[in-house]
């Protein structure tokens, strides 16, 4: 490779028997009297995933910084059979853990890594994060609220009586708007062909969780565990049940609200009521 002139190149070199093997190098030339500032740090949106077989979450990288020479990253996994990357999309492929590598491409040899766990194809498990839905005539709700945060797919959401409520689509893909008081079903189609019915009851306006509050962040280190007690807005006699999940049980548990620290890394608390309002927490667990 010879530089002529400052600018970014694609070197690619392809094998002639057409197997269509191909590898890529980017070349980035700097003028001798401009000074190159290396990568000293990459951070990412994940520190760590749990994600079932078949299971998608993209990865992004901010490289730091902002004003670095050369800001390409490539990515690779430590086992392929357990999960694939590819400009950043995570694909669990079976079940096993693997670590996904973002790596600077101008030498200067920084990198982060996202551990990944993959569980089996839970074909006969719940994804739905509420067993049952209660919500106030005249509401609307994203219905993402009700998925866990692993669960990237999509889904196909219908109700069973469409008088009482109704599936519209949004930004981020459907959401429930309620109509008339009553009661009926809310079923969730997932891409891997999974079925999940709940009860969907529609009560007088204002007879439900109308917010949900909650600190947005706690830091841990391993075996401590901390009480989250979080704020809800709802009129008297109703229904304040909540429900908790974590994204990385191997970071963090919790249970009735108890976060307990079990492993260095990241991972999200979700905290969410009937009403499908929910709050994330983010969860840093170090040794």
């Amino acid at each position: 490779v010879i530089a002529v002139g400052t600018g970014t190149a694609t070197i690619n070199c392809t094998a002639l028997d057409g197997s269509g093997v191909n590898a890529s190098c980017m070349v980035t030339v700097l003028s001798q009297s401009e000074p190159s500032v290396p990568v000293t740090n990459i951070i990412l949106n994940s520190s760590s995933l749990a994600l079932h077989e078949g299971g998608r979450f993209t990865l992004e990288a901010t490289v730091l910084p902002s004003n670095a020479t050369n800001k390409n990253v490539e990515w690779n996994t430590s086992n392929r059979n357990v999960a694939t990357v590819s400009n950043g999309e995570v694909i669990a492929v079976s079940e096993g853990t693997a670590n996904i590598t973002c790596t600077a491409l101008d030498g200067s040899g920084t990198r982060a890594i996202c551990s990944v766990r993959v569980t089996g194809n839970a074909q006969n498990e719940s994804v739905l994060l509420l067993p049952r839905m209660v919500v106030g005539r005249a509401t609307t709700i994203e219905l993402s609220n009700l998925l866990p945060l692993y669960y990237t797919g999509s889904v196909n959401w219908t109700v069973g009586n469409e008088s009482i409520a109704k599936v519209i689509p949004s930004k981020k893909g459907s959401k429930l708007t309620s109509t008339t008081v009553g009661s009926t079903t809310l079923t969730a189609q997932f891409a891997d062909n999974r079925q999940q019915t709940i009860n969907l009851t529609v009560m007088p306006r204002g007879q439900a969780v109308s917010k949900l509050t909650a600190k947005s962040s706690v830091k841990l280190k391993i075996g401590q565990s901390v009480t989250i007690k979080p704020g809800v807005r709802a009129v008297a006699g109703v229904d304040r049940t909540l429900y908790w999940s974590t994204s990385d049980s191997g970071v963090a548990t919790v249970k009735n609200g108890v976060i307990t620290a079990k492993g260095v890394g990241t991972c999200r608390v979700l905290v969410i009521a009937q009403s499908g309002k929910r709050r994330a927490i983010k969860v840093t667990v170090k040794g």
